[in-house]
């Protein structure tokens, strides 16, 4: 199969291509990795998916097994017609792990008597391979665990991609990487029409929200996503959104943005809350609407053509920002901060490293050409980071004068990829500690994977659904009012299964820079808590919360005595303003 290419899976029957191309080169280059793991089983204390599931196949040591099979089987010595029930307890008779056994003494299969043991290579299925190797989250708790440091998430990555090589991508995958990902326009314009029409089959879970955030659930079961809750369509872009906030008179700095997909399409008021926040300390935030998607959906489930395509355009976008006088390029989504800051470099290291793809590559990437993309992907990964961190060690961020309508208490979920991806722990959390009226809390595993994953609960959704119910429990578990993270895939997984479970009732899942936001009009999820539209002045002292429940007590006297207004008041006002005002109100 070309290299130039993603492709798609045949008519009928899969039949499975020759291995090449770049996947192929990857897995010869990094095949020594697996020669370090030590089969030690530190990585089954940290798999979500072996602790949703108990079996040695779905964690690192199994899945690594499997990839060491198939790329260069080993002879597998194992008692002569031995029977399933003889398997060692705990691990999968048809899995790697249980099977790979150069250990393993004779067994007594009949009557104590010992069979001599035979050799033979293990077969395994494509359908096996498949379900075992896509079924890894990427959240990278094995590798943070594994004592020699084997790179578990970039052999199973490798693997991904040859296996895509030769047997093409599914139909769904398809659609959602190289359709509404891969085309920015769509995505925003597809979520613009599904606004309009999401009411006729979706039910509104967060009424009195406005657009750029709240969920939705279907009204009745659906294909492949049953009722599952979703973020709401936003109907206007975040980038139109951006437009209506005025740019700080005086900028001392200047940064980048780099929104990802969800918050373009769906979580807008993550974005506007961080521009808000922005301009309101004198920072001018750029956006540009030529952003692609950071390209990590397409490389982790193997379609590196597509993803080397994606990075490549945002990396001459990213130059040209920092041309521009950008200090920094970033990002609220821990997957796209992920991806920009280290992963994208991956898939340019195997030509880099002085491999090529024999004139296959639809750009005929030589070595030295991809030495010089390294190069400037090097440059400005530098220069990406989360914006909680920007906020925190740049800006020192202080909360400006406002008030929560209540005392709340709030608990923390860390994105896998921030807090192993990037490193970034402490600055969300000191950033929460500093909001007036709010109380943190510690959650236990607070770094535990959600299940999230991007799409992965299309591909698995008793697996995605099995980790979830953990998380939520242990949200219950703290008795916080609401659960704040870092990243829009953690969001809509949290979100949906605080609803569905019920574990959480009344609990909501909200980005840190919502709550952070101090401006005089907060984001939807922040009207929530604020008393008005309005900031209202508060000294960050003891007994903050009663006053803030106090102030809360006049603004609602005060709607009250409004409520009151005759209705020949109301006509004695102007009657363009009193169109004006039914519009908005509508």
């Amino acid at each position: 199969m070309p290299a130039h290419s993603d492709p798609a899976p045949a008519g009928g029957r899969r039949v499975p291509g020759p291995r090449q191309g770049l996947p192929a080169l990857e897995m010869e280059l990094l095949f020594d990795e697996l020669d370090r793991c030590l089969r030690c089983g530190f990585c089954m204390a940290v798999c979500p998916t072996y602790g949703a599931t108990g079996q040695e196949q779905f964690v690192a040591r199994g899945r690594l097994n499997l990839i060491q099979q198939q790329f260069h089987p080993l002879p597998v010595v194992e008692a002569a017609r031995a029977a399933p029930a003889a398997a060692t307890a705990g691990e999968d008779a048809c899995s790697p792990a249980g099977q790979v056994a150069g250990n393993h003494p004779p067994r007594k299969v009949a009557h104590g008597v010992d069979r001599p043991p035979t050799a033979r290579r293990l077969e395994i299925g494509r359908k096996q391979f498949k379900e075992v190797i896509f079924s890894c989250l990427s959240c990278l708790a094995c590798e943070t665990a594994c004592p020699p440091g084997v790179p578990i998430t970039r052999l199973i990555t490798a693997a991904r991609a040859d296996y895509v090589s030769r047997y093409g991508i599914p139909l769904i995958k398809r659609v959602a990487i190289q359709g509404a990902l891969a085309h920015p326009f769509l995505l925003r314009e597809g979520a613009h029409l599904a606004s309009w029409v999401q009411g006729a089959l979706f039910r509104d879970r967060s009424p009195g929200v406005p657009d750029g955030m709240g969920v939705q659930q279907p009204r009745c079961s659906l294909p492949l996503v049953g009722r599952r809750v979703f973020p709401r369509a936003a109907r206007y872009s975040l980038y139109r959104r951006l437009e209506q906030i005025p740019r700080p008179p005086k900028a001392r700095r200047r940064v980048a943005f780099f929104p990802g997909c969800m918050i373009s399409a769906a979580y807008t008021d993550v974005g506007v809350a961080l521009a808000s926040m922005l301009a309101r300390r004198g920072v001018e935030m750029i956006a540009p609407r030529q952003w692609q998607c950071c390209g990590m959906p397409a490389q982790v489930h193997g379609a590196w053509a597509t993803a080397r395509r994606q990075v490549l355009k945002n990396l001459e976008i990213m130059e040209s920002v920092l041309d521009q006088g950008a200090e920094a390029i970033l990002t609220a989504c821990a997957s796209c901060g992920s991806q920009l800051s280290h992963h994208m470099l991956e898939l340019f290291e195997v030509s880099a490293a002085g491999r090529t793809t024999g004139g296959q590559d639809e750009q005929h990437h030589t070595a030295a050409a991809d030495r010089s993309i390294i190069t400037r992907l090097r440059r400005v990964a530098g220069r990406v980071m989360d914006a909680t961190v920007y906020l925190a060690d740049v800006l020192h961020y202080e909360p400006g004068p406002f008030a929560l309508a209540r005392p709340v208490t709030v608990t923390y979920h860390d994105p896998c990829h921030l807090a192993r991806g990037q490193g970034v722990r402490q600055e969300p959390r000191q950033l929460l500690e500093r909001v007036p009226g709010a109380r943190f809390v510690e959650m236990e595993e607070a770094d535990r994977c959600c299940g999230g994953a991007g799409i992965y609960f299309l591909e698995h959704p008793d697996l995605s659904d099995a980790i979830q119910r953990r998380k939520t429990q242990a949200i219950a578990a703290t008795g916080a009012d609401l659960v704040a993270t870092a990243c829009p895939a953690c969001m809509m997984q949290l979100e949906d299964g605080l609803v569905r479970s019920g574990a959480g009732e009344g609990v909501h899942a909200v980005h840190v820079l919502q709550l952070l936001d101090d401006t005089d009009r907060p984001p939807a999820e922040q009207r929530r808590y604020r008393p008005t539209s309005e900031p209202v002045k508060e000294q960050r002292e003891q007994g903050s919360q009663e006053e803030a429940m106090e102030r809360a007590k006049q603004v609602a006297a005060i709607r009250g005595n409004a409520e009151k207004t005759t209705r020949g008041q109301l006509r004695s006002l102007a009657r363009p303003v009193l169109r004006y005002n039914t519009r908005v109100s509508r």
